[in-house]
């Protein structure tokens, strides 16, 4: 049979108990509601306090697993629309072409078609090699891919 604590082990335990409630409370006043209920010392005895903050830890950890998934979510769902972006970009830029449109002017946006500028280290000097006949792997000489930049207003 476990003895009854000690009066300094008590204001120990009650001491840590309103610490770690006042911490949680201050960092998530969102929560603060919810936080007060679960940790509120009154009618307590340590066992109680025990059980309520490992609960705690059980529901906080489950919580974590929940933010995860979402996050997950999250981020399959931006890579998704970063897709469906760069499909409606190509497009937009193939039938601009092809009526050989420059530009598009809608009002709140305006979209263009330009020259693909690509940034190369010593870009000129490859360029002036590539012209005076030097094979380099990987380099040719053409006309850069256009681009469609959309501006908003």
């Amino acid at each position: 049979m476990q003895s009854a604590p000690s009066g300094y082990q008590i204001e120990t335990v009650l001491a840590a108990w309103n610490d770690l409630r006042a911490r949680l409370i201050e960092a998530d006043p969102e929560d603060a509601p919810e936080l007060s209920d679960l940790l509120n010392n009154e009618n307590s005895n340590v066992d109680d306090m025990l059980a309520r903050l490992i609960r705690a830890v059980v529901h906080s950890d489950g919580l974590i697993k929940l933010a995860t998934s979402r996050i997950d979510d999250i981020k399959h769902r931006r890579e998704r629309y970063e897709n469906r972006s760069a499909g409606l970009r190509g497009t937009v830029l193939q039938l601009m072409e092809v009526t050989g449109r420059k530009a598009l002017d809608l009002g709140d946006v305006t979209a263009y078609v330009r020259p693909k500028t690509e940034t190369m280290p010593d870009k000129v000097k490859i360029g002036a090699d590539l012209r005076e006949g030097v094979v380099i792997d990987g380099a040719t000489l053409s006309n850069p891919m256009p681009t469609l930049t959309i501006r908003t207003r």
